[in-house]
């Protein structure tokens, strides 16, 4: 990394300097470490930076995934014979013939998850796909999905989550090529945070990749020789987002800190990003709000 990044130690340690007479106290330390952190989160909500944006691709599996697995009572790991695992199936409901229901806690490979709870033996199990859980890091999706590898390769449709769950109840045996989509949150959980699933219809079919450009959740630094997300070209702004969140923890009206903050630096970081990526012109093939299913849409009624 470039000499000019500022690392976690880099920035703490100038807010020692600063305000802390350069205290080695481990309370001190502490308190600097939470503000730097804190700051940083300041900076990194101030803006929609391109620096927290990522594209991650998204398996959308049929309305039920049938396996074998063998596992043992050991372990909480889960082995499939006949089956694939994805990674958008962390979150899901696993369910074993003459078990019951296990969640699915992490994935490891096509063949391989975890699970909350142990059980033995070989059996065929189901996994719901009633949502397709989002990465840990997601915060917000930024345009809408794209069915990759399909003719066109089309755009879902976003609706409010209701009107799919209203679809998908009232429409249960439709399925084929998904057209629209929700983004709607788990229920929240202290041991993994905020989590988030998509929810489609129709229902899949087979099984569809989607990619999707999504707003990731700024990540805590705990590393000394860790950086903050904005590498060299925002981190002298992130230090002055620092100092300025040091002034209003101390209890102290806005003063300099604050004004150079959002006066010079956070204006001069955002039109730096603005010069480094592309505009975005949106996608050719966007339907409009409110339109109804294609006719010709690849669907299919089961009876």
């Amino acid at each position: 990394m470039a000499a000019n990044v500022l690392t976690f130690s880099d920035l703490y340690n100038r807010l020692l300097a600063y305000h802390y007479n350069g205290s080695s106290a481990a309370g001190d330390v502490t308190e600097a470490k939470q503000i730097v952190n804190d700051g940083n989160l300041l900076f990194q909500s101030d803006h929609n930076w391109s620096h927290i944006t990522k594209a991650e691709t998204l398996y959308l599996w049929p309305s039920v995934a049938v396996g074998t697995t063998t596992v043992s009572a050991s372990t909480l790991t889960v082995t499939a014979t006949v089956a694939s695992f994805y990674p958008s199936m962390v979150g899901r409901t696993l369910t074993v013939t003459d078990i019951g229901d296990r969640t699915i806690t992490g994935y490891t490979s096509a063949t391989v998850v975890t699970v909350d709870t142990t059980f033995t033996g070989s059996h065929t199990f189901s996994i719901d796909a009633d949502g397709y859980g989002m990465s840990a890091d997601f915060e917000d999706i930024i345009d809408s999905p794209v069915l990759i590898l399909q003719a066109g390769w089309p755009a879902l449709d976003e609706r409010p989550a209701q009107w799919v769950l209203g679809m998908l109840e009232s429409s249960s045996r439709i399925t084929g090529m998904p057209a629209y989509y929700a983004i709607q949150p788990r229920v929240f959980a202290v041991a993994t945070g905020q989590r988030w699933d998509m929810i489609v219809y129709p229902r899949p079919s087979q099984l569809y990749t989607a990619t999707i450009r999504s707003r990731i959740a700024p990540a805590t630094m705990t590393s000394d020789s860790e950086y903050p997300q904005g590498g060299g070209l925002h981190s002298l702004t992130i230090l002055q987002a620092i100092l300025r969140l040091w002034e209003e923890r101390k209890g102290q009206m806005a003063g300099i800190n604050t004004e150079l903050y959002y006066k010079i630096y956070l204006p001069q970081s955002i039109a730096k990003d603005a010069s480094r990526h592309s505009r975005n012109l949106g996608q050719i093939n966007e339907r409009a709000v409110g339109e109804s299913l294609p006719t010709t849409w690849p669907a299919t009624y089961t009876q």
